[in-house]
Formats: C-alpha cells, structure tokens, sequence
C-alpha cells in the first residue's frame, strides 16, 4: 500500500509482497473447489491442506490493512475537521472503481438472459442483492448466501473497518494507553476469533453473515501489532535474519497442522511484523519487483476470480475426463497466468486512474478548505 496523502509514511514494501501470496493463495482454494465438483483436487503433497485452507488467508489480508492504516493514518486525528472526509474518499477510491467494474461483468449475463426472455435476475443474483452489493452491505447478513461477486463480502468487511478505523487508530495514538492494554486487547481479539469460529474451528462459514465481524477483529488485530511492533524485543526478533523464512515457515504449518483457523492469526501478525524490518536476502526477496508486482496487482487478482471461476465453471460442465496431478497443475497455472495477466490490466486501467483520480480530488479540495477561515462548513 502506498500512502494516500500528501506527507504520507514510506510504504512497506515487505508487506506488498504478501498481500500478492495470501492473494494466490485464496484463489487457488477457490479453483480446488471448482475442480471437485468433477471429483478431483490440486494435491500438493504434505502442503494440501494449506491449499484446503486457504480461505483463512483472508484474515491476513484483514490483519495486513490494519497495520498498513495505522502506519499511514496512526499519528493523525481522523476525526477533526475534514480528516475523515478525506480518509473515507481516498480508501473509496481505492476500493470501489474496481468492484464497480467487476459487479458489470458479472451483470451480462443475467441481462443476456433477460432480453431473451429468460428469468435474468433471481436468487443470489436479485435485483435487492445487486443493490446490497453495490452498496457494500453484504457482510452482514442480509441475504442467506453469497451474491453476485462472491468474495466481495471481504471488500464489505473492510469498508466497515474503514467506517471503525478514526476509533480504533486511538490505541496506536494514544500514549495514555499502554502497550499492555493494547496487548491485553490483542488477546480479547484472538479469543473473540475462536468464539465466532464454527464447532470445527472454521472461520470459512457464513462469510455473508459474520464476514463483517471477522473483518473488523483481523483489522483490529492488525492496528494493535502495528503499535507493539515498535517494542524492543519485537524489533530485535525482527531485525533478525532468516526471521522472516520461519515465520513463512511456521505460518505453512500452522495452516497444514493446527486444528482450528484461530491458530493462524498469531503466525500471521509475527510474519507481518518480521517483514517490516527484515534484512538480507529475505528482504531483497520481499521487495523484488516481480514480488511487489504480485502485491500491487492482488486485489484485482482477488476480485477478477469470480468472472474467471464462472467461465470455467461453465467449461468444466459436462467433462468426465480424468486429469492426472500434472495436466491439473499444469491447467492451474496456465489459469493462474490467464487471472495475473487481466489484473495487470485492470490494475493498470481501472485501479490506478480510478485511485489517482480521487486522490487529485481529495488534494485540490484539502487546499480549498485550508484557505477558508476557520468555522466554515467543508
């Protein structure tokens, strides 16, 4: 994430890179999904339960944005005048051009449908979920299952965390809090994680129901690592070299051995806070271009999947062929390429102008504020 405003805090750039891995990683749970409904499953070994698993990675792109916003946002008061007009619109324009776009594709089909006579909207593509979704609610149980673009119940969560965030950025700014509150309230997250996960420990359930709340607890999370990460034993631990490769490595394990999703979380906030002040040849890595590419291109490679799953879906029917584990991943990857190639686009296309845009906006009516006198309405 690169900083919004004028005067923003340097990016990190360790953290780019993962969003780009958690990214892959959701998508390819997604596709092993699509694949067995024709009975078959990317296996990967002793590491195919990491791919079975991959939807909690979802609570690291939760956990991630709040770090990131509290980098960016946490030492200022987004609560006086104008500061959360200008916070709301620059995170809308990061998000919402590029859900807009998606929720048009996806609108084709049913109106093909519908200028054939046919019923074009109905079911989890109602004319009330379309207006659920284009207005970000469809984290909160409104509806009884995924609507329209089905993984954007995670951009609802974070909108909400967004509406949150003036609030919840007090515990990184506010020196009367101490560190300990704030590890206190890190404990109480991670416990409400375990209350909210189902009697299996998945947190995967009902995302359209209490998507919102896992959102916010993950976001939350993220806010109050950023202020601890500044403790002197985490920065020692962090600074250290191959830190950031066991914790890549503890976090693989978790997600292939640990009996409930909760158990990630930890594993996600030491990678986080590892990657910010890792050396060496794990920070290369980290900050490499194609790594930072991945990261930058993530959320269009995250959103654009449903429209390609819905083109493969559609493919798949009717197929009986038996693919052996090479020809599946060799599928997989060519798939993977295909989604990489139009997020690159849309990225460059759609979520760049888009963000540029709003953000020119923002600037040119921050100026225009900033030269009226004090008690006129903005």
């Amino acid at each position: 994430m690169q900083p919004d405003a004028p005067g923003g805090r340097q990016e990190l750039t360790g953290l780019t890179a993962w969003r780009g891995v958690a990214a892959i990683i959701v998508v390819l749970y997604h596709l092993d999904g699509l694949f067995s409904g024709v009975g078959q499953h990317l296996a990967l070994g002793p590491f195919t339960t990491l791919i079975e698993r991959g939807y909690a990675f979802v609570d690291m792109f939760f956990i991630l944005s709040g770090f990131v916003i509290a980098h960016v946002y946490g030492q200022r008061d987004l609560l006086e005048r104008g500061a959360l007009r200008r916070f709301l619109a620059l995170r809308l324009g990061r998000i919402y051009p590029l859900h807009l776009f998606v929720v048009a594709l996806l609108l084709v089909v049913p109106v093909l449908r519908l200028s054939q006579g046919e019923v074009g909207f109905s079911g989890s593509t109602s004319l009330r979920s379309l207006v659920t979704e284009l207005l970000l609610l469809d984290s909160i149980g409104l509806h009884d299952g995924l609507t329209w673009n089905e993984v954007s119940w995670s951009v609802s969560a974070e909108w909400i965390s967004y509406l949150l965030a003036p609030v919840l950025l007090l515990l990184v700014r506010g020196r009367r809090v101490s560190n300990g509150v704030v590890g206190v309230a890190m404990a109480m997250l991670w416990v409400g994680l375990f209350l909210l996960a189902d009697d299996e420990g998945s947190l995967g359930y009902e995302p359209f129901r209490i998507g919102w709340i896992r959102g916010l607890l993950g976001f939350t999370m993220g806010v109050c690592a950023y202020r601890l990460s500044s403790l002197p034993a985490i920065r020692r631990f962090s600074g250290q070299r191959g830190a950031v490769a066991v914790s890549a490595v503890a976090v693989i394990a978790a997600a292939t051995v640990s009996p409930h999703d909760a158990f990630l979380t930890p594993f996600f906030l030491v990678l986080i806070m590892a990657s910010v002040a890792s050396a060496g040849i794990e920070a290369q890595l980290l900050s490499s271009a194609p790594m930072r590419w991945l990261g930058d291109i993530s959320y269009s490679t995250y959103m654009l999947q449903q429209v390609f799953l819905l083109g493969t879906l559609n493919a798949l029917s009717g197929v009986t062929t038996v693919f052996s584990p090479l020809a599946l991943w060799a599928i997989t990857l060519s798939w993977l390429l295909a989604l990489i190639g139009v997020s690159a686009l849309t990225y460059r296309c759609i979520e760049v102008p888009a963000r540029d845009a709003v953000r020119d906006k923002v600037r040119a009516r921050t100026l225009s504020d900033e030269r009226e006198p004090a008690g006129v309405a903005g």
